[in-house]
């Protein structure tokens, strides 16, 4: 039996909610996905060029006046999500934002986040 067969369900929801969650995002479900597809787009564009960039390495060039604190914390967390998601995938939705669009309105969806 491996971790996660043994972890309960509360529990492992718990660990989610404590490392990976974007309820800090004061934000409805499309901006919230709009965000990491978003996300996802860019770094899998960026890596076009460079293909060692990562969506954390993204999130901390959007998100540059975010304090060390968040930059450790809610960009790590919202990165690795990114990091997951786009796993595989070759082509993301950017619910219709044009791609020079696209860095100005992550760091806009960026704002609405709410550290407490």
């Amino acid at each position: 039996m491996n971790d996660l067969e043994s972890i309960s369900f509360e529990k492992l929801l718990r660990i989610y909610q404590k490392y990976f969650s974007l309820h800090y995002l004061n934000t409805n479900t499309d901006n919230k996905l709009a965000l990491i597809a978003l996300v996802c787009f860019l770094t899998n564009e960026l890596r076009k060029k460079d293909k060692n960039i990562s969506c954390y390495d993204v999130l901390l060039k959007l998100g540059k006046d975010f304090p060390d604190v968040d930059k450790n914390t809610f960009l790590k967390s919202l990165a690795c999500v990114c990091q997951d998601i786009m796993y595989g995938c070759k082509e993301f939705n950017t619910f219709g934002v044009e791609r020079k669009d696209v860095p100005a309105t992550i760091k806009k969806l960026l704002n609405e986040y709410v550290p407490f």
